[in-house]
């Protein structure tokens, strides 16, 4: 199988790398940050978990997103206190 290859349900509603898909995102409340859809302070990082986030993430990399880009915005402490965090529940994050 091609790995470049969409699943038909998406290839129906269009590649969404492109502007010529039939579908978006549905936009989230102007409350909450704008590129994950949660609610959480400029300083910390993006909530990398988020359907939102992921597939926003994907429209513009074309891959899907780790923790060291949801934290890439932060500054080094907090990217440093989250990797901490991240590995103490087994999930490691590369510097």
């Amino acid at each position: 199988m091609d790995v470049h290859k969409f699943p038909p349900t998406v290839q129906q509603a269009g590649d969404p790398r492109r502007g010529d898909a039939t579908w978006t995102l549905m936009p989230v409340p102007p409350d909450v940050c704008q590129q994950c859809g949660r609610d959480h302070e400029p300083d910390e990082p993006h909530d990398r978990q988020s359907l939102y986030y992921q597939y926003a993430f994907y429209a513009e990399h074309e891959r899907w997103p780790t923790w060291k880009d949801a934290l890439a915005h932060c500054d080094a402490e907090t990217q440093q206190r989250w990797r901490e965090a991240l590995r103490a529940h087994g999930i490691e994050v590369e510097p």
